[in-house]
């Protein structure tokens, strides 16, 4: 199974083969390429695998190119893991831990909340400006 490892420039020594665990693919007519490893993220379960088999194979059967159909059911299954709160922690994904304040949770956290409520001007607001705003729209902190 394939799954992206960076995306970059294509150059002679990718065409060489430099790293022989490393395929390259061109997308399209574009002169950029993805490197891909054929090991499973060890981060992915028994599930994981399972979904990304039959979203794969159900775009294949759509026709999808098979180069398309991986990258198509790798993401779905990063997604999927990223709103299940499975991938590494990053400072703008998530809402915090739903069982401390709003106060105790970064203006990051704070703002996916308000995102997720639909709060206007949420931008240009500040910590303290984000916290009123989800309390008075009935947002529980």
């Amino acid at each position: 199974m394939l799954y992206p490892l960076s995306y970059g420039r294509k150059t002679d020594a990718d065409s060489r083969g430099a790293n022989p665990g490393d395929r390259l693919y061109r997308l399209g007519h574009v002169r950029h390429a993805i490197c891909f490893q054929w090991d499973m993220p060890k981060a992915w379960s028994n599930k994981d695998e399972r979904m990304y088999e039959h979203i794969k194979e159900g775009s294949e059967e759509r026709g999808v190119s098979e180069d398309r159909a991986e990258e198509i059911a790798a993401r779905t299954v990063n997604k999927r893991r990223r709103m299940e709160g499975r991938t590494p922690n990053r400072r703008t994904q998530g809402t915090g831990n739903p069982n401390r304040g709003l106060e105790s949770r970064s203006r990051d956290e704070v703002y996916n909340r308000a995102k997720e409520m639909n709060i206007e001007g949420r931008s240009k607001m500040t910590k303290a400006e984000l916290v009123d705003a989800i309390r008075h729209s009935g947002g529980r902190g």
